[in-house]
C-alpha cells in the first residue's frame, strides 16, 4: 500500500456511509471495479484513453449534464453496480470484456450501472462536488508523497 492510500479510502468510505450507501472501498488497483461478494469498489489512477473515450461517449449519450472527469464517472459507475446488481439477471454477470469490444459498455449489467451513475450525478451534483472537494487534496498529496507524476 502506498503512502496516503488509507486516507483516500477513509474519505470515500465516510462519504459512502454518510450518503446511505452500503458499498465500501477496497482500495487502489490497476483498474476500477466492483466486487459483488464484498460489495466493495476499487479505484484507479491509470488512464486507458481508448476505453475512457468510449465510456465518456456512452455517458454523454445517456444525458450527462455535467463535465465530470472520467475518474468520477468511473467511480459512480462502479457504485451503480452496487446499487443495481439486483435488477440484472444473474446470467448478465457472465461476460468477458475482451470478447465484447466496444459493445461492452452496452451490456445489460454495464449500461444499467452507467445509467444509474449518470442519473445520480445529474440529480445530486452538490453531493458529487462535495466528494470531489473532499478527495482531491488527498489525491494530490498521494501523488506528491509517492513522487508520482500526473500525466493528465
Amino acid at each position: 500500500m502506498l503512502i496516503g492510500e488509507n486516507q483516500i479510502n477513509e474519505i470515500f468510505d465516510k462519504w459512502l456511509e454518510d450518503n446511505g450507501f452500503d458499498a465500501r472501498i477496497s482500495g487502489l488497483e490497476t483498474d476500477f471495479g466492483w466486487y459483488m461478494l464484498s460489495d466493495t469498489i476499487a479505484y484507479s489512477f491509470v488512464i486507458a484513453e481508448k476505453f475512457d473515450r468510449a465510456f465518456q461517449k456512452v455517458c454523454d449519450g445517456l444525458g450527462l449534464n455535467y463535465d465530470i472527469d472520467i475518474f468520477w464517472l468511473s467511480f459512480f459507475h462502479e457504485l451503480g453496480h452496487s446499487e443495481t446488481y439486483h435488477l440484472v439477471d444473474d446470467d448478465a454477470f457472465l461476460i468477458d470484456a475482451d470478447l465484447l469490444g466496444d459493445d461492452y459498455y452496452y451490456h445489460p449489467r454495464e449500461i444499467i450501472a452507467t445509467e444509474w451513475a449518470v442519473d445520480y450525478i445529474n440529480n445530486n451534483i452538490d453531493k458529487v462536488k462535495l466528494l470531489m472537494q473532499m478527495v482531491r487534496p488527498a489525491i494530490e498529496q498521494f501523488f506528491t508523497v509517492n513522487n508520482i507524476q500526473d500525466e493528465g
